[in-house]
């Protein structure tokens, strides 16, 4: 097992975490030297899934006053996969935290809890007042999940449409709508019509797109047929 010579002298494992490894770690967490638990966050993320057992500690790690232990928590519980669900609330949470870059970590982690976190990323794409990373991280996590987040395929659809008329919305941005065709791509279905209407029309000749937009749509198109 590889170890590293942490600060203070401390030895933590950084390829996987391992029983009392995990216990020895957690304790770290809760160290009062912040470079010892910045540490101990990364290794229980370098554990992977055998760091389940640290899911609770990583949760109150999730509000350390360090900016770095809470974005090296939101990764870890993010690598320990969906057996880290308990933490969805917690990073739904940590998705209004005051740095953007542990806001980021919190919903790449949502992505990779399996349904659990599906929802929430839902919610946090349709929400136009927030930054657009934030969204685009969102709608990419979405996408990685495949047919397991089939419900977020109206939600990215609606993405993609143009609003018509005086008054109404602006179309979101462009790189979200680029996004959204992609995921969809991963999400939808033959049987999803409307998607598959919205999707051919962006297609369009006529269609007023960038040149980004309209090849998303066009390799979503082809994945969705695909997979019929």
């Amino acid at each position: 097992m590889k170890r590293l010579l942490g600060p203070m002298g401390l030895i933590l494992c950084v390829t996987a975490a391992r029983g009392a490894d995990v216990s020895e770690l957690v304790k770290q967490l809760q160290s009062e030297d912040t470079e010892v638990r910045r540490a101990a966050a990364k290794a229980l993320e370098e554990g992977g899934a055998e760091s389940k057992a640290a899911v609770p500690a990583l949760i109150r790690a999730l509000k350390d006053r360090d900016t770095f232990v809470r974005r090296f928590a939101a990764q870890a519980l993010g690598a320990i996969g969906p057996e880290a669900h308990k933490a969805v609330p917690a990073l739904t949470i940590t998705l209004n935290d005051s740095r953007k870059e542990v806001q980021e970590a919190a919903a790449r982690a949502l992505g990779k809890l399996g349904s659990s976190g599906i929802e929430t990323l839902i919610a946090l794409a349709r929400d136009d007042s927030k930054d657009t990373e934030m969204r685009r991280q969102a709608i990419d996590s979405l996408g990685s999940l495949g047919n397991t987040a089939h419900s977020a395929v109206p939600a990215l659809t609606a993405l993609l449409k143009a609003p018509a008329g005086k008054g109404k919305k602006k179309a979101a941005p462009d790189d979200l709508r680029v996004a959204a065709a992609t995921a969809l791509g991963s999400l939808a279905t033959g049987s999803d019509k409307d998607t598959i209407k919205v999707l051919e029309m962006l297609t369009e000749k006529q269609a007023k797109v960038s040149r980004e937009l309209r090849q998303a749509a066009n390799q979503a198109l082809r994945k969705i047929r695909r997979n019929k």
